[in-house]
């Protein structure tokens, strides 16, 4: 019996993939006769290369080779390997194929949805500084219409540096104002005249 109870599937850059090394113990076989079921499948079928990379691992401080492998790369080695047994894990690892490549599909699916979102509201949030943005150059236009009358207006009241209030009939009495008091009393006035 194998040491591996269930397959091993991992995802590689969103990539369900097998590794070698798990393929051998799964199956009961040496790591080096699935080594070189994958060298001979790659020698007789070059365009399969696509389905296998070859990585280093470290054991015991020597560095060995392994092979990382796609659904179809697995079927492909697989198929050689024969009787009951050999069947029953096959499809086991199939299925294990299926669930994660599901899994990775569903994910996907989820961060495609949230980009698409994203963009969306990006797009949503341009078109309003578009707007925004055309408002403001008209809004821009009439403040610099009415800047240096605002500003005329500004500095008069500011050499005068006081206003005259009439607190009663026939009493008037001179109080300071600060600037955005003045702003505040000179602008609507200008701008209405805009």
């Amino acid at each position: 019996m194998s040491g591996i109870v269930i397959p091993v599937v991992r995802e590689i850059d969103g990539i369900a993939t097998a590794d070698s090394r798990d393929v051998a113990e799964y199956f009961g076989k040496q790591h080096k006769h699935v080594l070189r079921d994958i060298r001979n499948l790659l020698k007789d079928i070059p365009n399969l290369t696509v389905q296998f990379w070859a990585v280093k691992f470290n054991n015991r401080g020597r560095e060995f080779d392994c092979y990382r492998m796609t659904k179809t790369g697995f079927l492909m080695l697989v198929m050689g390997f024969t009787g009951t047994k050999a069947s029953q894990l096959k499809l086991a690892y199939i299925e294990e194929f299926d669930r994660m490549q599901d899994s990775l599909r569903h994910l996907w699916d989820r961060e495609y949805k949230s980009l698409m979102e994203a963009a969306n509201e990006l797009g949503r949030i341009e078109s309003d500084f578009r707007r925004a943005a055309s408002a403001g150059g008209r809004s821009l236009a009439r403040w610099r219409n009415a800047k240096p009358k605002i500003k005329a207006e500004f500095d008069k009241l500011q050499a005068q540096g006081q206003l005259l209030l009439e607190l009663e009939p026939g009493r008037t009495t001179r109080r300071v104002i600060d600037a955005t008091s003045m702003i505040s009393y000179v602008a609507p006035k200008l701008l209405a005249g805009c």
